[in-house]
């Protein structure tokens, strides 16, 4: 090698590929002219506080943009040998929006200088194969949902007229009519609706009339890296194509038809029609930080939500890796069986390890491919066990050997036979944890009825349909989240004011307290009516108690000392209503003690002066969990 450097920048190839020669000026670092003469090794991704090493001043001030996808921090470009300068990118907003450029001395020590990739790819399906669905529609318009529980800053778009489960490919060009993408509205009732928010969409690709492959070949869009999609920001993706009168292929994945067809596509508002099919094998490509979950989730018609409103949307599957903070990513079509999965020379197994686009393993698999076997005629326990040893070596040597198991679904149609065959199968996923797994989620038992032995119809699509409606997927998912490995994603803890546990409840969209302790507080100052004693405050999860400890207290009004006035319990300690207890302890006599949901705290019965009080009262609060706590800690919180 003629010189000892590392070139960070590459106006040839895409970000984050060592020596990719692509065609795209996508680099992470742009210079002003062309790349300098001698870049012998390229590498685009940034870490967070780099210090990359360039051969030559020359090349430093030829970099003219700031850099791609460096962190929080800053990143300094130094030439090799040099003492004198370097140029810094320090962050001014969120991630990749505002740098600026300065000068400063270059570190004495440089020692262990490195650069160090810090992104990965993912695709994730936003359809679905299904067993030979084609549409002959020859101008479509077509709209689908999606939402990140990540935030995505560079992304693009796949598109092919393939069936990835029967592996035919449909040929005939299509030619693009529009490619745009818009934050989706909701309609009153929170449903996602195909409209986009006023002032939100953006054209990906024009009416520019290219046309995919005529032998079924993927068409993928240019990246897009100046809308990033933001978490938990619901999007809509719209597409539109004209076609020869030929059969296309149609997949499971729910979404919008809109009724002008292709030219609707940039269209904020136009009419539509909500269905649960969708043209095409369509899935999106994401940058994301290399430390984020990515869960692959091998299944049936069950695994991608056929049924639902929305189906892949509204799967369990999507639900559950938006919950634990993931990337969901699918090999899971509607009518499949572990006999279908023999070959890893088929484009499924292939399709997101394909050295074309790098995308990354799966941190973890969950196994839900059962349905489909169970109820098959005729079989039998030991021909499922075979099944599984067969196809798991394959499916894990192209997701991972992390894996997690889940229970099979009951069926309403099932027979006795079958039925049978479901609980053994059940019994043996639980007992001898195949494949090595590592937990098993048997969130069968959050939809089977009463007796044990049947789906719950509550939670089907119709009293005949063996799938779920959309709020059995989400009744699925929450059971299935349960026991979920992705700890540090799915829950929150604070210590602001004590500690508090939460996870995300996203049935209902909202995180959950699931532990919180105050510890002891000594909020005597907070009761100017106590002439000495002590008054200790503390709440567990939702359980608050008060206690007093040879309280004394002045300025009786009447009957009745305020041991606290009104707001003397702090808000996140209040009761929803009054309290009131009896024979509280208050020598000579017994005392009548009352909490109201205004904080007060009075003590009645002819209270006599020189009278003490010692006792607890607790009750249950329905506030949220405090910001910070009242008084001074007592002791420390147990662990």
């Amino acid at each position: 090698m003629a010189a000892n450097y590392i070139i960070v920048g590459n106006n040839r190839g895409p970000r984050g590929l060592k020596g990719d020669s692509g065609t795209g000026a996508e680099d992470a670092l742009k210079f002003k002219n062309s790349v300098p003469a001698g870049a012998l090794t390229t590498w685009t991704g940034l870490a967070n506080d780099g210090i990359y090493r360039l051969p030559t001043q020359a090349f430093v001030d030829g970099i003219a943009e700031r850099p791609y996808g460096a962190g929080p921090g800053q990143v300094t470009i130094t030439p090799v040998g040099s003492t004198t300068s370097t140029v810094v990118w320090a962050e001014l907003g969120d991630l990749g929006r505002t740098w600026e450029r300065t000068i400063s001395t270059v570190p004495a020590n440089t020692s262990g200088w490195k650069l160090r990739p810090q992104a990965k790819r993912v695709g994730t399906a936003l359809t679905c194969a299904q067993g030979g669905g084609v549409t002959t529609a020859i101008d479509v318009g077509h709209a689908l949902p999606y939402t990140t529980a990540v935030r995505v800053p560079r992304w693009r778009i796949h598109f092919r007229n393939y069936n990835d489960r029967s592996g035919v490919a449909y040929t005939g060009a299509l030619t693009i009519m529009g490619i745009s993408i818009g934050e989706m509205v909701r309609i009153s009732n929170g449903d996602a609706f195909g409209a986009f928010l006023t002032g939100t969409g953006k054209n990906i690709v024009g009416n520019s009339g290219i046309q995919t492959p005529s032998t079924g070949s993927e068409y993928v869009t240019p990246w897009v890296d100046d809308y990033p999609l933001e978490i938990e920001r619901d999007y809509v993706i719209r597409y539109g194509y004209t076609s020869a009168a030929q059969n296309n292929h149609l997949a499971q994945g729910g979404g919008w038809s809109l009724t002008g067809g292709s030219v609707a596509v940039n269209t904020p508002n136009p009419p539509m029609t909500q269905v649960q099919e969708s043209p095409l094998d369509v899935w999106i490509e994401v940058e994301v930080p290399e430390n984020t979950p990515v869960h692959a989730y091998f299944g049936t018609s069950l695994t991608v939500g056929q049924s639902a409103a929305l189906p892949v949307y509204d799967s369990w599957a999507s639900r559950h890796a938006r919950a634990n903070r993931a990337i969901p990513m699918f090999y899971a079509h509607s009518g499949t069986a572990m006999t279908e999965w023999t070959s890893t020379l088929a484009w499924k197994f292939n399709k997101y390890i394909s050295s074309l686009y790098k995308i990354a393993r799966p941190t973890t698999l969950y196994w839900d491919m059962w349905s489909n076997d169970v109820f098959a005629a005729g079989v039998t326990l030991a021909n499922l066990i075979t099944r599984f040893n067969t196809t798991f070596p394959l499916i894990s040597s192209v997701t991972t050997k992390n894996v997690v198991m889940l229970t099979c679904l009951p069926r309403h149609d099932a027979s006795a036979a079958q039925e049978t065959v479901r609980q053994q199968l059940n019994k043996w996923i639980k007992d001898t944890l195949p494949g090595g797994a590592l937990m098993v989620l048997d969130a069968a038992e959050a939809i089977t009825d009463p007796n044990g032995k049947q789906l719950d119809k509550r939670w089907s699509a119709s009293t005949v349909d063996i799938h779920l409606s959309s709020a059995g997927y989400a009744r699925f998912a929450s059971a299935a989240v349960g026991a979920i490995l992705d700890t540090g994603q799915r829950y929150t803890v604070s210590e602001t004011a004590g500690r508090a546990v939460r996870i995300w409840d996203y049935v209902n969209g909202r995180e959950q307290l699931v532990y919180g302790e105050s510890g002891l507080r000594d909020i005597t100052a907070l009761a100017p009516n106590v002439t000495s004693g002590k008054l200790y405050l503390s709440r567990s999860r939702d359980e608050v108690s008060l206690v007093f400890s040879d309280v004394a207290m002045s300025g009786a009004t009447g009957s009745a000392y305020d041991m606290l006035a009104a707001g003397g319990i702090p808000v996140g300690f209040r009761p929803p209503i009054t309290h009131w207890y009896n024979g509280v302890d208050g020598p000579p006599g017994l005392r009548r003690v009352g909490v109201a949901s205004s904080g007060w705290v009075p003590v009645y019965l002819s209270p006599v002066p020189g009278d003490f009080y010692r006792g607890k009262v607790s009750w249950s609060t329905q506030q949220a969990w405090p910001t910070s706590l009242p008084g001074t800690a007592v002791g420390t919180i147990p662990n």
